[in-house]
């Protein structure tokens, strides 16, 4: 997933190696070279910037895993979207700026030869950055080769499960999730499943887990209303065996059983809806 682009352009490349050339001179004793690079780095990238704006996009990008096929997409689709509010012109030479006081201050053959990881990747992101907002460096074909290995590599599972993600997740992701949760799908969920859809979005377990168990109680509720007033003897069966499973069911923060509730919530819809009727 390469394409021929300029690394010393790479927000990601060029952020990852003033770290690493950062941590290289600490190790070396070199404090005053530290420093400077350190100030190189704060400076270019303050929050406010263009550079900033794209490395914070370019970041939820490259290291905030969805764990979800399509909350993969919404990510990618979003990210194309907002790379397009950037300012072309401004980020241009502020880039132009960052390498030339690379070149004078840190010098340009000991700096660029520091090995990135995941460069390919890195260069597939950046290119897709530059694509989108218009330098049509890549045809139709490339683009779409691109867009999905990014969404393969956003679908991949956070290796620390068990660890609450919700301190260290990028708020930019979440802010790029729920706006596009509310302006594409909110309408088209119940209250409830909104609610749960939301703790996934964004990643609070616990929040989680307490929406599953209140959306468990609700279905069960409405089950038992329906058993009183149905007069199907087979369909009366089925809701019985419906309601016993409920009340064994013990719903955690598994995709599964998030998957199970929310249509046990849209039957509960269809129920009460037949009952309007």
């Amino acid at each position: 997933m390469t394409t021929h682009h300029n690394k010393k352009r790479n927000v990601g490349v060029i952020h990852e190696q003033l770290v690493r050339y950062i941590g290289g001179a600490i190790i070396a004793g070199d404090k005053q070279l530290a420093d400077k690079t350190l100030d190189i780095l704060t400076r270019r990238f303050r929050k406010g910037t263009e550079l900033y704006k794209e490395f914070r996009l370019f970041n939820a990008l490259v290291n905030e895993p969805m764990g979800n096929t399509e909350l993969a997409r919404l990510v990618v689709n979003e990210a194309r979207s907002a790379s397009s509010s950037h300012d072309k012109q401004k980020l241009s030479q502020e880039k132009s700026l960052l390498i030339k006081e690379i070149n004078h201050v840190l010098g340009e053959n000991r700096f660029y030869d520091i090995r990135v990881p995941n460069y390919r990747l890195y260069a597939t992101v950046q290119s897709l950055l530059d694509n989108w907002r218009g330098s049509k460096l890549l045809d139709i074909g490339a683009v779409a080769k691109y867009e999905h290995g990014l969404t393969e590599w956003l679908s991949r599972e956070k290796l620390n499960e068990s660890a609450e993600p919700t301190a260290s997740s990028d708020p930019l992701v979440q802010k790029i999730m729920m706006q596009s949760f509310k302006t594409k799908y909110s309408e088209k969920l119940l209250p409830s499943q909104k609610s749960i859809v939301e703790a996934v979005m964004l990643r609070d377990s616990a929040t989680l887990r307490k929406e599953l168990e209140k959306a468990r109680l609700t279905v069960l509720r409405s089950l038992k209303e329906y058993q009183q007033n149905c007069e199907s003897g087979a369909l009366l069966e089925k809701v019985e065996k419906a309601v016993q499973a409920i009340e064994n069911f013990e719903p955690q923060n598994e995709n599964t059983d998030v998957g199970r509730t929310m249509q046990l919530l849209e039957l509960v819809a269809e129920i009460k809806g037949e009952n309007d009727e």
